[in-house]
């Protein structure tokens, strides 16, 4: 299944641990390593969905998730930011779901399934 989703993270394993997983129930993804990368992956082809960690080199991931989802993308929160209130907002950011690190590596591919519909 070609998702045509875009995993945003600095962290290189991170982001090879997310790709592995999905790849494992069919799903093909691209990365970006910043926020800057990442615009120029979603403009030169538009994802279905974004997952992004909310420390992002280059800029707040927060303002990065709105951003997002102001265009029409839906986005997943997969992050280290696990403090009371963190959850709420990546959620009032715009993000569909919230994935703390370190994920679940069991559950993590069905929660991107879901929200792909």
């Amino acid at each position: 299944m070609d998702a045509r989703i875009l995993i945003v993270d600095s962290s290189d394993a991170c982001r090879k641990l997310e790709a592995y997983l999905l790849g494992s129930v069919g799903l093909k993804t691209r990365s970006a390593y910043d926020a800057r990368s990442a615009w120029r992956a979603i403009e030169a082809r538009a994802p279905a969905l974004v997952i992004l960690d909310l420390v992002l080199p280059d800029t707040d991931g927060l303002v990065f998730a709105r951003n997002v989802t102001e265009r029409g993308i839906r986005a997943i929160a997969v992050t280290g930011c696990v403090m009371l209130g963190d959850r709420g907002r990546a959620l009032g950011a715009g993000c569909a779901a919230y994935v703390p690190k370190p994920i679940d590596t069991r559950t993590f591919a069905n929660v991107v399934l879901r929200e792909l519909g």
